[in-house]
């Protein structure tokens, strides 16, 4: 598998009007249009479910994240294009975070690496993708051990999509 990574900004769950959306879609056809033309075959796209239905992309190629991010060999041996990333809402972090935390806890796990979880957020702060060091683009835990769990949890989800493709199984090299 080859995985190639371009990020030039954090695309948005969510959109400020139908123009944004439409430029969003737009890009993303862009973009599955070069990775086509420059692989030879069209690639899987795993997006948000708030324009994966109206992707210029065939349907059985296209997924939204938590929806096609686990559990399926719908894109086996395809090239894969994720545009986004699978952001949770803080919501569902507050969620996800609890119940790990509950578990880990009635486990023996010491408090002390188990914070309650907190709102508070900082912005642009330094995290390591791969062996760089990025500002962040989003806000992120103010507490760094929940900020430490955030991501990792992010990577185990992005770990999750890159899989998708069956790359490890694939006689031919794979672009993610």
């Amino acid at each position: 598998v080859e995985i190639v990574r371009y990020a030039d900004r954090a695309h948005g769950r969510t959109f400020k009007n139908d123009l944004h959306k439409g430029r969003e879609v737009e890009q993303m056809n862009v973009s599955v249009l070069e990775m086509a033309r420059e692989r030879g075959r069209d690639p899987a796209v795993i997006t948000y479910s708030t324009i994966c239905d109206v992707a210029d992309v065939d349907e059985k190629k296209r997924g939204y994240f938590g929806r096609h991010d686990v559990g399926h060999d719908q894109w086996n041996g395809d090239d894969l294009l994720q545009w986004g990333g699978p952001m949770l809402s803080p919501d569902a972090i507050r969620q996800r975070y609890q119940g790990q935390r509950m578990v880990a806890l009635m486990s023996g796990a010491p408090a002390n690496d188990w914070p309650e979880y907190s709102d508070q957020v900082v912005y642009g702060t330094w995290v390591t993708v791969g062996t760089n060091e990025e500002q962040s683009l989003v806000p992120l835990p103010a507490n760094e051990k929940i900020r430490e769990w955030v991501l990792n949890d992010y990577g185990n989800r992005e770990a999750q999509i890159i899989g998708r493709a069956r790359g490890a199984r694939s006689e031919k090299t794979l672009q993610v």
